[in-house]
């Protein structure tokens, strides 16, 4: 995966989390 892949799913992981 490229790294700027990586760092977008993190960022929505994140943002999922935040809004449960």
């Amino acid at each position: 995966m490229d790294h700027y892949v990586v760092t977008k799913f993190i960022g929505t992981y994140l943002q999922k989390l935040s809004i449960d």
